[in-house]
């Protein structure tokens, strides 16, 4: 699991310099409004990154039962178990 997935706008640039090798320029030689527009994306997808990863953080409330299907919330006493 890693500590920190949030992109930067270099980030940003390093993929579009694997995806359009023709165009690739380093990072430090593209001009200010340049990076700037890639930290805007890099914005945007982070917060996109942020609301899907907040959807999936529900917690788990119940499972099936594999053998009769029915959903448990307490193992406790269940007859298939």
């Amino acid at each position: 699991v890693w500590s920190d997935l949030t992109l930067s706008g270099e980030d940003i640039h390093n993929a579009y310099c694997i995806v359009m090798p023709d165009e690739a320029r380093p990072w430090d030689t593209i001009n200010l409004v340049a990076q700037q527009k890639y930290e805007a994306m890099a914005r945007e997808l982070n917060r996109e990154l942020g609301a899907r990863q907040a959807e999936d953080d529900k917690p788990i409330t119940a499972i099936k039962c594999p053998s009769c299907g029915q959903m448990l919330t307490d193992l406790k006493g269940h007859p298939c178990l």
